[in-house]
């Protein structure tokens, strides 16, 4: 049973392209089982696997193919943070509906200092999904206290 605590070393995968420019999906499930053999406690699609880059269905098959290599060994994250709620709400629905175990989002750009807004970005995804939700605070788009 893999510990749904969230704690411990989650780190984000490198997002392997080959010459074409397409998604190695046979590099990715060797990176995925690198992490696991090292330890980790969870891995994570994010800032660092260019997911903000992908399209559509480029996301789709880096989750599918981390979560199917994965086997339920280790909690998977994956990044949903949008510049707009209704976009990340439906990332954030996806990654749920892939199998994904939880979703990382930072607030869009410019909304950080008005809590009422990025608390309204946060409560709109977790009523649109049923996994934890990491809240990413980052220099670009920090969460305040409030």
């Amino acid at each position: 049973m893999v510990d749904m605590n969230m704690r411990g070393l989650y780190p984000i995968l490198a997002m392997p392209f080959d010459d074409a420019g397409m998604i190695d999906t046979e590099d990715l499930e060797h990176e995925v089982e690198f992490a696991i053999d090292a330890g980790v406690d969870g891995v994570g699609l994010a800032l660092g696997s260019e997911i903000l880059k992908l399209t559509d269905a480029e996301r789709d098959l880096a989750t599918r193919t981390v979560v199917d290599k994965v086997a339920g060994r280790v909690p998977v994250v994956v990044n949903t943070g949008a510049q707009g709620n209704d976009l990340a709400v439906f990332h954030s629905r996806r990654a749920q509906d892939l199998g994904a175990d939880a979703v990382m989002a930072a607030p869009p750009l410019g909304i950080s200092g008005q809590p009422r807004l990025v608390k309204d970005y946060f409560v709109r995804i977790s009523e649109a999904i049923s996994v934890p939700i990491f809240m990413q605070d980052i220099e670009t788009a920090p969460v305040s206290p409030a």
